[in-house]
């Protein structure tokens, strides 16, 4: 309750309500039958509630005060789950690797203090870089972090997205392979009692919503993890359409409505892009874009195209979404960037993909 009030000024017949929901409440457990005798809950929030998230959260919100007086150190903030990042190298890393353990100390103090547990068990280490980079730095592995001897972990799931050492996301497309294979499956057992329309809906929320999940962020990854993906999208729509195996794909997404993988994943970017250029949301994507200016006055100045920032020879930089997302937003047209509503815009470009899309 200090918390609403102190940091987000809820307070009077506001505050009062929050606290008749949060109070007086119990919990006991059921065993055969037989209820335990109620307890009284004077901490936490109802797990499971709508409201049970947001107030976690606004709880929570001094934390990230603690990760920024640590010098270097960015961090991203989901309900429970905490990201904490630096850049280093060989030069600096002692000091940057310091800062981060020194950063973890801070984090647990405060989470003792404020009735919450720091698993250190469950906290995870990556290095990411190229091998010749990682490499690099084998001699001064593992790390001590919150008591523990941690190597630097090869992977880590963040929000279901599946992140390796090497930034290249061939975990992350295989497991999704593996998990949309599966579920193909199923959908073959029991297509023949299903109509088309069931079939589809079937197939978009168990297939091709996993396909199109955070698909952002693989654009530019090599061809051969890309083909992979297409090839789910194939199988599944000769599922759908009870086609035979090798029936060419084109024509059975063209009958579907669906849009071939890499169109899915520039049309992702092209709508982020758009709402990040119209919302200015959120400011860590919106730092990323500048609009392109010339030194005169000409028409291209006027059609919203983003400048590209300068990248060398390394691909990863070619992947972030300061170079992915100029890259995908200026090959649209002009009449398309320049829609009135996100509505508007995910509608002609939809329409744009289908009919710029090569065959194969």
């Amino acid at each position: 309750m200090d918390r609403l009030d102190e940091w987000f000024g809820i307070e009077g017949d506001a505050l009062k309500w929050v606290a008749s929901y949060l109070a007086d409440r119990c919990q006991l457990i059921s065993i055969q039958g037989k209820l335990s005798i109620p307890m009284s809950l004077i901490y936490g929030v109802p797990q499971g509630s709508v409201l049970g998230p947001l107030l976690f959260i606004m709880y929570t919100t001094p934390l990230s005060q603690i990760i920024l007086e640590h010098e270097d150190l960015l961090h991203h903030l989901y309900a429970d789950d905490t990201q904490i990042y630096t850049s280093f190298n060989t030069s600096d890393h002692n000091s940057k690797i310091q800062s981060l353990q020194d950063c973890l100390i801070s984090v647990q103090d405060w989470m003792f203090t404020n009735k919450l547990k720091l698993n250190p068990d469950k906290t995870e280490f990556m290095l990411i870089g190229n091998k010749c980079q990682r490499k690099k730095f084998d001699s001064f592995f593992p790390v001590e972090i919150l008591e523990n001897s941690i190597p630097p972990a090869a992977h880590a799931k963040n929000l279901g997205v599946i992140i390796d050492s090497d930034l290249n996301f061939k975990r992350h497309i295989n497991n999704t392979v593996k998990v949309c294979n599966y579920y193909i499956r199923d959908i073959r057992r029991v297509r023949k009692h299903l109509n088309l329309d069931a079939t589809t809906a079937l197939a978009n929320a168990l297939v091709s919503s996993r396909l199109d999940y955070c698909n952002s962020l693989i654009h530019s990854v090599p061809k051969v993890y890309l083909t992979k993906l297409q090839r789910v999208q194939n199988s599944l729509a000769r599922v759908v359409t009870k086609s035979p195996k090798f029936t060419s794909s084109k024509p059975l997404l063209d009958k579907l409505h669906w849009l071939p993988v890499i169109s899915r994943i520039n049309f992702k970017v092209a709508t982020i892009t758009y709402k990040v250029l119209h919302l200015q949301q959120p400011p860590s994507l919106h730092r990323c874009l500048k609009l392109k200016s010339m030194p005169l006055n000409t028409r291209s100045n006027n059609q919203l195209q983003l400048q590209h920032p300068p990248v060398g020879s390394n691909n990863y930089g070619r992947r972030a979404f300061s170079y992915t997302a100029p890259t995908v937003w200026n090959m649209i047209p002009y009449c398309i960037r320049s829609a009135p509503s996100v509505m508007s815009f995910r509608k002609q470009l939809k329409t744009y993909y289908f009919k710029n899309t090569p065959d194969g």
